[in-house]
């Protein structure tokens, strides 16, 4: 097993060398996955993932009476439902409304949500209502270009151990 030398235990090398072995962690470093390395099984259900998708877009595509196409979200079997992250997308808010009030972009920030109104690709939710999933933004601020400032989504926020949109 080993050696005692004063009032402490060597391992021999061989020692060593089996506890690595049997190490759970060091075994999982050693995963194909974990090098980047797929197998082909592996690579095939992606594909047939990605058909499953395609054929519930053909499936529940529709055109609606404005005219526009609409489309049930390609969930994957098996995914928990979105709670709602009102606090974390109402706490985000704030706090992107001080940041625009501070470096007096609330206007031109404001100007984008209301445009985006009045083409019925956004809507205003009542007040009340605090259900549902919510997409924090941000601004992101390119100057000289023709949109100088633009609201950007956080499909990831999630309450803690939630899941997220993403």
């Amino acid at each position: 097993m080993g050696k005692v030398v004063g009032d402490k235990i060597e391992a021999s090398s061989t020692m060593m060398v089996l506890s690595l072995l049997v190490n759970p962690s060091i075994t999982e470093l050693c995963q194909l996955d974990v090098l980047g390395i797929q197998e082909p099984t592996e690579k095939k259900s992606k594909e047939e993932i990605a058909a499953a998708a395609k054929d519930l877009f053909l499936q529940t595509v529709t055109v609606n009476i404005e005219g526009r196409y609409q489309v049930r979200l390609p969930w994957l079997d098996g995914h928990p439902t979105l709670p709602s992250n009102f606090s974390i997308a109402k706490k985000r808010l704030a706090t992107t409304v001080r940041k625009l009030e501070k470096d007096n972009l609330i206007m031109p920030y404001n100007e984008v949500f209301r445009e985006w109104e009045s083409l019925k690709i956004i809507e205003q939710v009542k007040e009340d209502i605090n259900y549902g999933h919510f997409l924090p933004h941000r601004p992101v601020l390119k100057e000289g270009s023709t949109t100088a400032i633009r609201p950007v989504f956080d499909a990831s926020a999630q309450e803690a151990g939630s899941p997220s949109l993403n």
